[in-house]
């Protein structure tokens, strides 16, 4: 799933999948994704054929999960096809297809987007306008955004169905944003793709018959509800990047509110509890001891890099309560978000950790 999302598994997905199966030899059982951000891990191990659990802060990732591990079969808006003017007779569209044509095709209209990400309409009373968005994708992604929130509410679209079209929504407003990496900061002039039209595409669906659980909490929380798993993962944040704020755009495509947004980049208004501990680094180290206490499972693997806040020594620390840690170090040149140049950060390592759990 082609995201930008700082530690984004998706290039390191084969080689964190390689070493679930080498280190555990298992292909099934209970996986638990613990900050699942753009799900690509979890979606990794339903491929694999576990039954995964995934969690994560973010109202935009809560929604990935829904969409990625709940929909188990072809999507049929049997509610809403009746309701809108498309080719039901069709037989080489499935309704997911006719229902992204229909948003595609609706006009315009001047809402959040427009009068807040757009040039057009936030000069109207910004000094220097804000563009995260062409004026005609910003009112496109008011329309569409509009119209789904107003099928959910009038019951013609459930809650896993709003999520699969919103899914489609955020990563077509990915593909056009006028940013480096995150949502932190827009470019000050235009990136080619963001001079592209906005088209919502099929969310990438895997259909299976597994157990599937989405979770929207504090991770250090859940973990002392969850019950004993064979694998869990963990992939924290690392460093001081709160990520409602890098992303506060997808969260407010998620919520579909209407927030009052401040400052130069039309931030949401912030939530003291949205704030992660692990993006502290006095306080990084304690969170990440208090969930490895907590983890009832066989297996633990954890994520991390070599530029965050908890070192490689006092990471084998934590994992050593649990049992004997093993590591493997890839090269990694991470995205320096803040850097319209697009620059990369060199010599850092993404690391994978390993334990297994003694009794």
């Amino acid at each position: 799933m082609a995201v930008r999302f700082i530690g984004n598994k998706q290039k390191l997905l084969d080689f964190i999948l390689q070493k679930v199966i080498e280190e555990t030899n298992l292909t099934s059982g209970l996986f638990v994704d613990l900050f699942t951000g753009t799900t690509s891990v979890a979606i990794g191990a339903k491929k694999l054929g576990f039954d995964v659990i995934t969690n994560d802060k973010l109202i935009s990732s809560f929604i990935y999960s829904k969409a990625g591990l709940l929909v188990n079969e072809e999507p049929r808006f049997e509610n809403l096809l009746p309701n809108i003017d498309v080719n039901t007779d069709s037989l080489f569209e499935q309704p997911y297809d006719l229902v992204l044509q229909y948003l595609n095709n609706l006009p315009e209209i001047e809402g959040l987007f427009y009068k807040e990400y757009a040039p057009g309409g936030s000069a109207k009373y910004l000094s220097e306008p804000r563009q995260y968005f062409t004026d005609n994708n910003a009112k496109k992604i008011d329309a569409i955004r509009i119209k789904i929130n107003y099928w959910y509410k009038k019951k013609l679209i459930d809650d896993i169905e709003r999520s699969l079209l919103i899914s489609s929504l955020i990563l077509a407003t990915n593909k056009v944003a006028n940013i480096s990496g995150t949502y932190g900061a827009y470019l000050k002039s235009w990136y080619n793709r963001a001079l592209e039209k906005i088209e919502l595409e099929r969310y990438p669906l895997f259909f299976s018959n597994g157990n599937y659980s989405v979770f929207n909490e504090d991770a250090n929380n859940l973990v002392k509800k969850l019950k004993t798993a064979d694998i869990v993962y963990i992939d924290p944040p690392y460093t001081k990047r709160q990520y409602n704020a890098y992303y506060h755009i997808p969260e407010t495509l998620a919520i579909g509110d209407n927030p009052k947004v401040w400052g130069k980049t039309g931030q949401r208004p912030r939530q003291g509890d949205e704030t992660s501990a692990y993006c502290y680094k006095r306080e990084a180290r304690n969170a990440l001891h208090e969930l490895v206490n907590n983890i009832k499972a066989r297996h633990i693997f954890l994520s991390y890099s070599t530029d965050g806040h908890i070192s490689h020594n006092e990471i084998l620390d934590i994992l050593s309560t649990k049992g004997e840690p093993k590591y493997w170090g890839v090269d990694y040149k991470r995205f320096r978000s803040n850097n319209p140049e697009g620059g990369k950060i060199e010599g850092l390592k993404e690391m994978l950790y390993y334990v297994e759990v003694i009794d």
